[in-house]
């Protein structure tokens, strides 16, 4: 007789920097957790403030266990997601932000999709948006990133492309099997943790999502990463320049991620993995048009099939046709120009 499978456990992934002021509250939501975790590993980076003793006090009556770590050096929050992670124990793993407060039921419907779904490798959830005292704010998480029902309809349709062109999927509220994490390089470039990681399972499992706002995501001055800027007017040259750095920006952004994937197994490769390969060569195209508009007509023509699910359709490839263009909007200028943009 075939054996049964042994039941699922659940590492929460914990990092913390100087997070005392809404610490109590995140850590409070931990213990109401329908669902209990496992373990909770905690990666301090050098905090300064009682964030530690608040930790330890927490340890001592936790309902389980809970294992702290200082980092010897502050990593920063990226590698500081990956050192967690790679300390946890469980078969699934949720990462867990400092300032925010889950949901009850935020374990056991992520551990419910990826039970129900063996194809599924990764979950995340929306979220409702709360302010420093904890109020309510308009809107939701997932009305804050370019996440809207046709993205969701090409995603729940096997359709990964979404994930390496728009970063929607906030670590805050995802969960993943910790078997794929020996695949999982370290987050290189200006990719953060999450939609590194969203985007590197993709290439091995399906990334699933579920409609329900599972945390209250924290809205306030001192986080490290927000919703983003809002919309702004710009004047017609420095668009010009935008529109080309910003393409070989996530040109070389796509690039790393496609070092990490030479590294899995040919056969653990999921279409994702050569579907993002062909969008590094559509970007590769537009930054290297040349300067004249009627030689770029060939060029543009080939790829104009791709146009309408790889960019912004006919509206990208006349702007790749009309705009003019320079020879430095590519290789370091885009790194530069974008460094500080860190876009989600």
């Amino acid at each position: 007789m075939p054996s049964t499978p042994p039941p699922e456990t659940i590492s929460v992934a914990l990092c913390t920097y100087n997070g005392a002021r809404f610490l109590e509250q995140q850590l409070a939501s931990l213990e109401a957790q329908e669902r209990r975790p496992d373990e909770l590993v905690v990666c301090d980076d050098r905090s300064t403030d009682n964030t530690v003793p608040l930790l330890e006090s927490f340890a001592r009556t936790a309902s389980f266990p809970v294992r702290i770590h200082i980092n010897p050096i502050n990593l920063g929050s990226t590698v500081n997601f990956d050192r967690a992670m790679r300390l946890c124990a469980g078969s699934l793993i949720a990462f867990c932000d400092q300032d925010d407060i889950w949901s009850p039921v935020r374990l056991s419907a992520c551990a419910s999709a990826l039970g129900y779904d063996p194809g599924l490798g990764l979950v995340f959830s929306n979220g409702q948006l709360i302010d420093d005292a904890g109020e309510l704010l308009p809107g939701r998480l997932w009305d804050q990133f370019t996440f809207h029902s046709a993205i969701r309809e090409r995603i729940r349709h096997g359709d990964m492309l979404p994930l390496i062109r728009y970063r929607f999927v906030t670590g805050a509220t995802l969960m993943f099997r910790a078997q794929l994490r020996e695949y999982i390089c370290p987050a290189a470039g200006e990719w953060l943790h999450d939609g590194w990681f969203a985007a590197i399972v993709a290439c091995m499992a399906r990334v699933g999502f579920i409609d329900q706002p599972l945390i209250d995501y924290r809205i306030h001055q001192q986080q490290q990463v927000g919703t983003g800027p809002g919309p702004r007017r710009r004047p017609f040259g420095k668009l010009v320049r935008e529109h080309w750095l910003g393409a070989d920006w996530h040109r070389q952004e796509i690039e790393l991620l496609l070092d990490c994937i030479r590294h899995m197994p040919p056969a653990l490769r999921t279409a994702a993995a050569d579907d993002f390969g062909r969008q590094h060569a559509f970007l590769a195209m537009r930054t290297t048009l040349p300067a004249s508009r009627w030689r770029r007509l060939a060029r543009l023509a080939s790829f104009r099939a791709d146009y309408p699910r790889r960019a912004s359709g006919w509206k990208s490839m006349a702007m790749d046709l009309l705009l003019p263009k320079r020879n430095d909007e590519t290789g370091s200028a885009a790194i530069n120009h974008f460094s500080a943009l860190r876009p989600r």
